[in-house]
Formats: structure tokens, C-alpha cells, sequence
């Protein structure tokens, strides 16, 4: 199945799971949702939610609650509301800007001495004598930082949340790493953004507290335990299991097989990772392709069908293509 784009694609699964689960013939159980990279859960998450659609990501964690996702949240939740005291010790010294975990305990017993905020006791800097100079210096320029990006809130909300990005370091810390784990995490932050540019779409209206509001929510239902829920896993992870119903989901160039595949070996190896996909499923797998993906800066870049689906047999195979306004 052919879609217009990775929103459409969620729409249409999210469509047939509940189509099935009305008809009484599955539960929501028997389906699972394969990808090749783990930052393509977001869109399903995002759509299962606002459907009401229980689900769990199997052998990972949930867009929502991963590592970087969050930091980005605790950044935006400290501009939005200073008084959220988990998000402003959470983002305090990430990237590390010499805020040691000795200055963060110091400010902390100060707040809960005095009975104020994590902010105010920010503010209060200077009357924390057990901090020294270099540390005090570093937190007044931590709370600038804040400071300025308050002011810079009038800006379109998907360049604001780049530019906090940007300006904070926080992007570079992993972009400035060479090792998977760190691919991984610009991954999601690129995933993230994609998300923004969204909402900015669907709600040019709408400002950056209310775009917190709807995260909020989305990390609240995620970090809820379900047993019969669909689930959510890359193929590497779905090995040695088998599904009812499978959808095999971002069968695009570059994504699958990996734009990281360049030699005739690594394509082999996604070759056989394209069969592991098509053998998970008992009874039957959809897979699905979009016509263009949104790019982390907000902008459309065209996408091809993945090669896999050429090699398919035919007299197994059934095309369709969802035209944008179906």
C-alpha cells in the first residue's frame, strides 16, 4: 500500500487495526508493526494515541519515553513553566556546561530550605554560599540562556524548537559523536521535529503551550502498561516471533533498505532482513510505502518504493495505492 506521506501511513494502519478489532475478528493482539529504525514508531504512536488505541514497543522504549525526547521536552517545559523543578534539574547541566551534580544538590537543599522553586533558588544564586564563584557563574549563565529563550518564543514554532536545539548545544552533544547509539539519538530529534512541523501544519494557530499540553499527553499514555496491545518492534527485534497480522511499515529507498547500506554486502544483509519482515507474519502482512517523507527541517523530500517490494513474488501480491484525498 502506497501513501502520500509517514501521517497518512499511520492513518491507514491505525484504519485497518480498528476495522479488524470492530469486526470481531482480531484483538488488538494479534497485530504487530515492523520497521527498520526505531525512530519511525513516532507517527504510529502519535495516531494509536489519539485513537485510542493500546499498543507497546517491544525489546525498546517508547518514542516518548526515550532519553533525548524527554530532555528536548524538559527544555521546552522550563521556558514554558519555570516552576517545573524535574525539568529544570533534568536539562540544568545537558549538555554539560559545569554545572556539577554538587551545584544542582546545593540549589535543590536551598529551594527545599526556603520553600521556593528550583528557579527562584536559580535566581538566588548569589545567596548560596556554599557554591563557588566558577559554578555560580556558570548557573547565571544557564538562567540567561532561559532568560532569552522566553524572549525568543514569537518565532514559528518549529524554527523556535530547532533554535532551542541549536543554541542550547544540546543537538551538537550527539551530533558531534560517531557511534551508533548517537546515530540513533539524532534520529529521534530529527523525528521530533518532524512531529513539530506537523502540529504547525495542523494547528497554525496554536502556540508552544499548547503543543506541550499535547506532548504531555502523549507521555502520559505511553508510559501506560497494556496487555492486549498491539505491538510495536524493529524487524531486527521481531526474530523468532510470529503475529497474526503484520504490517511491514517505511518501505522506502533509504529507509529500507538503509541509506547507511552502501556496499553490495550491506545490502545483502538487508535483503535477508526484508525476509525476516515477510516471515513474521501467521496469516497476513501489509506493507506500506509513502510518496514522501517530512525532513527535520520542516521541508518534503520525495521517496522511492523500496526495491524489496519489486522482488516480491507477483502472484502473492496485491498493489494498492491511497490517493492523497482518500
Amino acid at each position: 500500500m502506497k501513501t502520500q506521506n509517514e501521517h497518512a501511513e499511520a492513518a491507514f494502519v491505525s484504519f485497518q487495526i480498528q476495522k479488524m478489532v470492530k469486526a470481531g475478528t482480531h484483538s488488538y493482539g494479534d497485530f504487530a508493526i515492523l520497521y527498520r529504525t526505531n525512530d519511525q514508531s513516532a507517527p504510529f504512536e502519535q495516531m494509536f494515541m489519539h485513537n485510542m488505541i493500546p499498543y507497546k514497543v517491544v525489546g525498546g522504549t517508547g518514542f516518548f519515553q526515550r532519553e533525548e525526547i524527554k530532555d528536548i521536552v524538559a527544555y521546552l517545559k522550563s521556558i514554558v513553566n519555570r516552576k517545573d523543578d524535574g525539568a529544570l534539574i533534568r536539562i540544568m547541566n545537558k549538555p554539560s556546561r559545569g554545572i556539577g551534580d554538587t551545584t544542582i544538590n546545593h540549589i535543590v537543599d536551598y529551594a527545599n530550605e526556603h520553600k521556593v522553586s528550583v528557579s527562584r533558588a536559580i535566581k538566588n544564586v548569589d545567596d548560596i554560599s556554599v557554591i563557588k564563584k566558577g559554578p555560580r557563574g556558570k548557573v547565571r549563565d544557564f538562567l540567561g540562556m532561559l532568560d532569552h529563550f522566553d524572549s525568543m518564543k514569537h518565532m514559528d514554532i518549529r524554527r523556535y524548537v530547532h533554535y532551542v536545539l541549536e543554541q542550547s548545544g544540546y543537538m551538537a552533544m550527539w551530533t558531534s559523536k560517531n557511534n551508533k547509539e548517537a546515530e540513533e539519538k539524532v534520529d529521534n530529534i530529527n523525528e521530533f521535529l518532524r512531529l513539530v512541523e506537523r502540529y504547525k501544519d495542523e494547528n497554525p494557530d496554536k502556540s508552544l503551550t499548547d503543543f506541550m499540553q499535547e506532548i504531555s499527553l502523549l507521555m502520559d499514555f505511553d508510559n501506560k502498561e497494556k496487555e492486549n496491545a498491539v505491538r510495536m518492534m524493529s524487524i531486527h527485534g521481531s526474530k523468532g516471533l510470529e503475529f497474526p497480522v503484520v504490517f511491514g511499515v517505511g518501505m522506502n529507498e533509504g529507509i529500507f533498505p538503509s541509506f547507511r547500506s552502501y556496499s553490495p554486502e550491506d545490502l545483502e544483509e538487508e535483503r535477508r532482513l526484508a525476509y525476516v519482515l515477510v516471515t513474521r507474519a501467521e496469516n497476513q502482512i501489509m506493507l506500506t510505502s509513502t510518496r514522501e517523507r517530512t525532513n527535520y527541517r520542516g521541508g518534503k523530500t520525495s521517496q522511492d518504493p523500496s526495491r524489496f517490494l519489486d522482488e516480491l513474488p507477483e502472484e502473492l501480491v496485491m498493489r494498492h495505492e491511497l490517493k492523497p484525498n482518500n
